[in-house]
């Protein structure tokens, strides 16, 4: 992992207007260069281990949903699950992407990210 890297995508971040979206990506980017090169696990053990954790989060969620859509459960009631879920999908993320060694696959997930927020935050 190419720390040059992650020091730009920080100063990015950092001079960027969009201060709600910023705190999740700083957080996430000083994490990866705070830990660089300390023992981070390899993308497929660590995809593999959150991947574990998101399977039931989700199906959690899903199951308690469903249940709410059919109005056995109150509007509010999968609130929590969702939460646990979003967390466990963050993990994953952030497993994938400390686990790369490339520049480009980097910039894809930032990217991907990055989208998502622009096109749903409006």
């Amino acid at each position: 992992m190419d720390i040059r890297d992650i020091e730009d995508w920080i100063y990015d971040l950092e001079h960027d207007t969009s201060a709600d979206f910023n705190v999740v990506d700083l957080a996430a980017l000083y994490i990866i260069r705070d830990h660089n090169g300390d023992g981070l696990k390899t993308v497929v053990d660590g995809v593999s281990d959150e991947i574990n954790d998101v399977l039931p989060a989700f199906n959690k969620y899903k199951d308690k949903k469903r249940r709410q859509q059919l109005r056995e459960l109150p509007e509010d009631a999968c609130l929590d699950d969702l939460s646990r879920l979003c967390c466990e999908i963050k993990e994953m993320i952030i497993a994938i992407y400390s686990g790369t060694t490339l520049a480009k696959e980097r910039r894809m997930i930032f990217n991907m990210i990055k989208t998502l927020h622009d096109k749903y935050s409006k």
